[in-house]
């Protein structure tokens, strides 16, 4: 798993890893992953908190398979998607 996510992540690309929890599929969560000076970052944004891989297995390993061959995860690039406002401007604010 760990091996499938530092061979697909470049430089310069963020990706989210996500997954939903074995005991009630209704909850997930999601960390961003990214290339930082060649090094793999696992940042937690609800936490703030950045991971180590053994963490990040460690915590993945609460969830039901993903997309990636024999894991718990989903791995999506987000770098290069569009954010369609629409979807969530009903519910934010502008910061005054």
């Amino acid at each position: 798993m760990m091996k499938f996510i530092d061979d697909t992540v470049k430089e310069g690309e963020r990706y989210t890893i996500e997954g939903s929890y074995i005991k009630d599929p209704s909850q997930g969560h999601l960390i961003s992953v990214f290339r930082k000076d060649g090094e793999l970052i696992y940042y937690d944004g609800l936490e703030g908190a950045v991971y180590d891989e053994e963490d990040t297995i460690e915590y993945f390993d609460q969830m039901k398979k993903g997309n990636t061959e024999n894991t718990c995860m989903n791995l999506l690039r987000v770098d290069n998607l569009h954010f369609d406002n629409s979807v969530t401007d009903y519910i934010m604010e502008e910061k005054q």
